[in-house]
């Protein structure tokens, strides 16, 4: 089923790539790609001026993706670019209100908001098809808490306990004890 989607998604008249982080879902969602178009894969990896070289392992993320999406760019043979934006660019004002005004709910991602509109800029500027492995973590059971039997026999959302661990993650304040 994941080679028909991903055919299908491949018939296009201008080129298509992929975001490819290294994780399970857009390695694989990218390897078929490359392995099922008659054309070779662009992908796209997002990183930041600093990251990988000052980078601190904390529950939501213990790896760097780059090495990762490097690995499986080599392994498929995509002509693979990573993106590195700066805290200047995140912080520009310009992009800050692009993507508050773009927003459709009274909802914000914070600075992944400004990440992902400069990520989409970037590739804008060599293809307008762009397949992700968004929803993958939703539809295959991905992600950690989705096997976590407290959470998942609570009265709340599944995900409403990752609030505290991203705000411990982001805040090293709160792990003085740990």
């Amino acid at each position: 089923m994941l080679e028909d989607a991903i055919g299908r998604q491949l018939i296009a008249d201008v080129p298509v790539c992929t975001l490819l982080s290294g994780g399970l879902d857009s390695s694989a969602m990218t390897t078929l790609a490359a392995r099922l178009s008659d054309k070779r894969i662009r992908s796209f990896a997002l990183n930041f001026v600093g990251y990988t070289e000052n980078f601190v392992p904390h529950p939501m993320c213990p790896t760097p993706d780059g090495p990762y999406a490097q690995e499986v760019a080599n392994f498929a043979g995509t002509d693979h670019t990573e993106i590195r934006l700066s805290s200047d660019e995140l912080m520009d004002a310009r992009v800050r209100a692009r993507t508050l005004h773009a927003q459709d709910l009274p909802f914000t991602g914070g600075d992944i908001d400004g990440a992902v509109f400069l990520l989409f800029k970037a590739i804008r500027q060599h293809s307008k098809v762009v397949l992700s492995g968004e929803i993958a973590d939703e539809l295959f059971g991905g992600y950690s808490w989705f096997h976590d039997t407290a959470r998942v026999e609570a009265s709340t959302f599944l995900w409403s306990g990752n609030f505290d661990i991203a705000r411990q993650a982001l805040d090293p304040r709160l792990n003085r004890g740990a």
